[in-house]
């Protein structure tokens, strides 16, 4: 009996630890803004910025409901503010994780015009260099519409860093990306049950072993 409850516990314990996310503030929540209205040169609470060129960080908050906002009632956005194609800025965030270890990346991002593509990516090293390569890429003005992502990545070490970018397209200056809702799990077990059945049949291989 007390080897059924010492994996039992394990075994709940491992749930609450899939169901907990290494990111802070992706939901962009922090710091709490005053009124409703877009904050510019505001970042993130455990958020860096990055840039090739110049950049506005800016966090918006809206709780009269005029705007869906996909998580909470704030998110964040990137500006870039040179008029050259191909500049690009964003938020950076580095976070421990388990070497081997699966994780869902997934969240919410809206290119505000049509010479922007929004990216989110991840360096499995723990660095902050802007990656080459992406997870999730969105081309093209969306106007009010939230686009969904989500992909799957593999530790291979202690931190990981998530990138949420703003690349300009066209020549314009001030092009912009909202993010928001962004969210870094371990996959979760389908059910405690699955858990619970498990583990009364590895109690009762271990009982029949010793009769």
């Amino acid at each position: 009996m007390r080897l059924f409850i010492a994996i039992l516990g394990l075994l709940l314990a491992g749930t609450l630890v899939a169901s907990a996310g290494p990111l802070v503030n992706g939901s962009f929540e922090e710091p709490v803004l005053p009124n409703d209205g877009r904050f510019d040169y505001t970042v993130p609470t455990g958020w860096t910025v990055y840039t090739d060129q110049t950049c506005n960080p800016q966090m918006l908050r809206y709780t009269s409901g005029t705007t869906p906002v996909p998580d909470g009632v704030q998110y964040a956005q990137i500006q870039t503010l040179a008029a050259i194609a191909g500049t690009y800025a964003g938020f950076y965030q580095t976070f421990d994780v388990i070497p081997g270890q699966l994780y869902i990346v997934s969240g919410w991002f809206r290119p505000l015009s049509g010479t922007s593509v929004a990216r989110v990516g991840v360096d499995l090293t723990g660095g902050t260099e802007r990656p080459t390569e992406w997870g999730a890429m969105l081309d093209g003005a969306v106007s009010q519409v939230w686009t969904e992502f989500s992909f799957e990545v593999t530790a291979t070490g202690p931190s990981m860093t998530i990138f949420l970018d703003h690349t300009q397209t066209g020549t314009k200056a001030g092009r912009a990306t909202a993010f928001d809702g962004i969210k870094v799990v371990v996959p979760e077990p389908s059910t405690l049950g699955t858990l619970l059945l498990s583990t009364v049949s590895l109690v009762g291989l271990r009982l029949r072993r010793r009769k």
